[in-house]
């Protein structure tokens, strides 16, 4: 067998790169986390996106959906203080904002979403312009839903469909947008519409992003 005699400068290269190798083979990279978004009362769900990721409504079949709004298609696009011109909604007390581009925008990214305590002094009341039938079985209500994320605070909103399901949803002012959704069961045959009434009136509210209602 030959021997080779390589210089001094040569073996410490090698001892190095062998070094580097072995802590690299140890190391470990980022990991990937899930978040839980602020949480309403009353059996509701809610889950965050974690490392960024951005929450969506799961996609269900469509014959289950009766109603769904992500709000993006309001007024072009573009955010406008004490807003009054919804496609799907009636503004029946008090003042709501249109937040995005173009206007106060706490959740960049997101397109247009309703403030529901708007710049009025006047938290806002919203009931669909759609009075929704609703046959016995099982449903769900789901939201993309935020705190304030502008002002320290925690912010109160009721919800309801018609006299058959009815929650009330505390948001502390920095939850993250989240995905919400409520189960409840109809009984018997009824119809009603979906109500949004903001408590209080400090001008800074929960911010939503989408309304759906389904049939489980």
């Amino acid at each position: 067998m030959k021997y080779v005699r390589l210089p001094v400068q040569t073996l410490l290269l090698f001892i190095a790169v062998a070094s580097f190798a072995a802590c690299g083979s140890d190391a470990t990279g980022p990991g990937t986390g899930g978040g839980t978004g602020g949480g309403g009362s009353g059996g509701g769900s809610g889950s965050g996106g974690g490392g960024g990721e951005v929450p969506t409504l799961p996609e269900i079949p469509p014959a289950a959906q009766i109603f769904t709004d992500d709000i993006d298609a309001e007024n072009g696009g573009v955010g406008q203080l004490n807003y009054d011109a919804w496609a799907n909604w009636n503004l029946v007390e008090g003042c709501v904002d249109l937040h995005g581009p173009g206007s106060l925008n706490p959740l960049p990214g997101n397109g247009v979403y309703i403030d529901m305590d708007g710049s009025c002094a006047n938290a806002g009341t919203m009931e669909t312009k759609t009075t929704f039938d609703l046959a016995v079985g099982d449903y769900t209500l789901e939201f993309l839903i935020a705190g304030n994320n502008q002002e320290a605070g925690a912010d109160t909103l009721d919800v309801s469909v018609g006299s058959v399901m009815s929650e009330r949803i505390v948001l502390d002012w920095q939850a993250p947008l989240a995905l919400m959704s409520y189960d409840f069961s109809v009984g018997s045959d009824t119809s009603g519409k979906i109500r949004l009434e903001h408590l209080g009136g400090d001008e800074q509210g929960v911010l939503i992003d989408a309304v759906r209602l389904r049939r489980n």
